[in-house]
């Protein structure tokens, strides 16, 4: 898991095993006094598989959808001090 701007970002590679291509996947979350963060963008593909042949560049795709769905400043602000600014 990875912050960016006060935003947790969890990524993931999801491997379809009858095509055997790799999606992206990713959730983005605010930091809560709790366990687990408040979903404010829920685990979603987002992106077509055809162009990663790796977990890795699965992953990465989805952590630049990530960071740009986060500065598009279309989801809820952060709390102040929740969380650090990557």
């Amino acid at each position: 898991m990875q912050q960016h701007r006060g935003y947790l970002i969890e990524t993931s590679a999801e491997l379809d095993v009858e095509t055997l291509e790799w999606y992206p996947t990713l959730t983005i979350g605010l930091a809560t006094e709790g366990v687990d963060p408040q979903l404010v963008f829920p685990w979603q593909r987002v992106s077509r598989p055809s162009q990663y042949f790796s977990e890795a560049a699965a992953n990465a795709e989805a952590l630049r959808v990530a960071r740009f769905i986060i500065e598009s400043g279309r989801l809820p602000p952060p709390r102040q001090g929740a969380g650090r600014t990557a």
